[in-house]
């Protein structure tokens, strides 16, 4: 592995050389000018954790006295990384569930509930971990479409409404 641990500058780098990537996939020089202001002034909550960098659902298994974790896959980059923010974590479970308003809307209350996530928090982990998303899914462009869509609507802060 050659990176253990979220980098935000270094994130921030790497996102400023995607600029080309960025255009082709719909994301104007301002939008991204935007975004990259935006999520600079970094995290309030800088809580780390341990992470397999993918809790979504279907990578928790429910058995009657615990919960099972699979999917430990490294993929090199921001994507993924096994130590991140909280934030970033809750983020990447976040977008994964785009078709489904009710779960976000229910996983968003009790990320905030649970671990005093401010809104602002998530809105810069969701617009790092929605634009990776679709970096990842450039091969399959409506897949990466709705990401692109929604660091758009997260940029203009109309996701949470």
């Amino acid at each position: 592995m050659q990176r253990s641990a979220f980098d935000l500058q270094g994130w921030l780098l790497s996102f400023q050389k995607q600029k080309t990537l960025a255009r082709s996939m719909g994301i104007s020089d301002n939008e991204s000018t935007q975004a990259k202001e935006f999520i600079s002034g970094g995290f309030k909550l800088t809580s780390r954790i341990v992470s397999n960098g993918d809790f979504y659902p279907r990578n928790l298994i429910k058995l009657p006295n615990r919960v099972a974790l699979v999917d430990w896959g490294y993929w090199p980059g921001y994507r993924a990384c096994f130590v991140d923010y909280l934030v970033n974590v809750g983020a990447f479970a976040f977008i994964h569930m785009w078709g489904n308003g009710l779960w976000q809307k229910e996983f968003v209350r009790r990320l905030r509930e649970t671990f005093d996530i401010k809104l602002d928090d998530l809105r810069k982990a969701i617009l790092i971990k929605s634009f990776e998303q679709a970096m990842f899914w450039t091969a399959l462009p409506q897949l990466a479409q709705v990401q692109v869509n929604l660091f758009k609507m997260v940029l203009k802060d109309e996701v949470f409404g």
